[in-house]
């Protein structure tokens, strides 16, 4: 009878440490994503700003359309701790004429996200017009409408949602349940998961996981917002500002794309 007793507990004892391992691993908080970036740039060129661009700028356009690759990709790293995630370019080796073409629409895409999501708040490190910007604000808030489709993405199973921001602009992500964290690429978030997908059309831009690793603890550097000479503002007023470095050199429309990627 003793024997028996102490089989069933080894048995409770295996049983449940495996559910705990399972439930560590489908329904892990802390941990990170890693991303790949492609930015489909021929797409771009002939589809957006070449429309919207004339004189010197559209003769710039006419040298450089052989010469741009058609995509390149770039790396980024997500960090998630329960209420928290930061999200961040690694350094890739990019084609010279594609990094000279992202650096003269400033779209590089070399900030720092941070998003705290117990208090709603948003931060970008970002350097710009030899300024180090902090752009401090609520988070984005996007109407997400879920729908019956689904995607494996680095070994998970991805729902998507069709979302509309607040400029309007259309987005498509893909998110787990199985990383309950409403977070995702750059400031896109508020699902009921991890987005580990991203498309966004207008912008010819897309996002896709390539591997997800669950740790127990996981350290965020954010020394960047910390600087003393950072210059802090909202959304709205970095708008402004861009709109009033640019927009008569590039115009209003071309300025209006660009702010899109800028603010994402």
């Amino acid at each position: 009878m003793i024997k028996i007793i102490k089989i069933t507990i080894l048995t409770l004892f295996v049983l449940s440490s495996k559910w705990s391992f399972g439930q560590y691993t489908l329904f892990s908080k802390t941990g990170t994503i890693t991303y790949d970036k492609t930015l489909y740039l021929q797409n771009m060129l002939k589809k957006q700003l070449y429309a919207k661009s004339e004189g010197m700028t559209r003769q710039w356009y006419d040298q450089l359309k052989d010469k741009l690759p058609g995509s390149v990709v770039q790396q980024n790293i997500l960090k998630f701790d329960k209420d928290q995630y930061m999200f961040e370019q690694v350094k890739t080796e990019m084609d010279e004429q594609a990094k000279f073409f992202l650096e003269a629409h400033a779209i590089k895409g070399d900030g720092i996200v941070h998003v705290n999501l117990a208090t709603d708040e948003y931060r970008r490190y970002q350097s710009f017009a030899g300024d180090d910007l902090v752009i401090k604000d609520s988070t984005l808030k996007i109407k997400w409408k879920i729908t019956d489709e689904y995607r494996d993405i680095a070994g998970y199973e991805c729902r998507r949602a069709n979302g509309l921001t607040q400029d309007s602009l259309y987005v498509i992500g893909y998110y787990t349940n199985e990383i309950p964290i409403s977070g995702g690429p750059e400031s896109i978030s508020g699902l009921p998961g991890m987005i580990l997908g991203l498309v966004v059309p207008y912008d010819h831009l897309s996002y896709f996981a390539t591997k997800v690793e669950f740790t127990n603890t996981v350290k965020f550097d954010l020394s960047a917002f910390d600087k003393k000479k950072n210059k802090i503002m909202k959304r709205s007023e970095v708008e402004g500002r861009f709109r009033q470095m640019l927009e008569n050199f590039l115009g209003k429309e071309m300025v209006g794309y660009l702010i899109q990627y800028f603010l994402l």
